[in-house]
């Protein structure tokens, strides 16, 4: 579950981006530039063994340090894309905010719902 809610956010990382520069909706720009980051997001979650404990915060604020940089030297490798400051910190912030975000709240909630029950879920590493 965790995977698709991080691909569903770099999906909406692309949307937003390519409605920004008016790229238009052109679904193989869209296709190339998420298949691009959620590649890497795969990539570096290996690396970081983020399937290990995907609710945690600090193991994917890792994976973003090292997703975002895959995916931008992917970019200029293979897309002809330049590299641009700008764009790679709106990337990592945007990612950081979201994929982490999500996780968060997900853990207060389920940790607020179930104190009564005696479940405890949680975020480390």
């Amino acid at each position: 579950m965790a995977l698709l809610v991080d691909i569903a956010c770099l999906g909406l990382f692309v949307v937003m981006g390519r409605n920004e520069h008016d790229k238009g909706s052109s679904v193989q720009g869209f296709a190339t530039t998420l298949a691009t980051f959620a590649g890497a997001w795969l990539l570096a979650a290996l690396m970081t063994q983020l399937h290990r404990n995907p609710l945690a915060w600090k193991r994917a604020l890792l994976n973003v340090g090292v997703a975002v940089p895959i995916a931008l030297g992917a970019r200029m490798a293979f897309q002809g894309h330049s590299f641009v400051l700008s764009f790679a910190i709106v990337a990592i912030v945007f990612v950081s905010l979201f994929t982490i975000g999500w996780r968060l709240l997900y853990v207060s909630t389920v940790s607020y719902r179930g104190r009564d029950k005696g479940i405890r879920v949680s975020a480390e590493r």
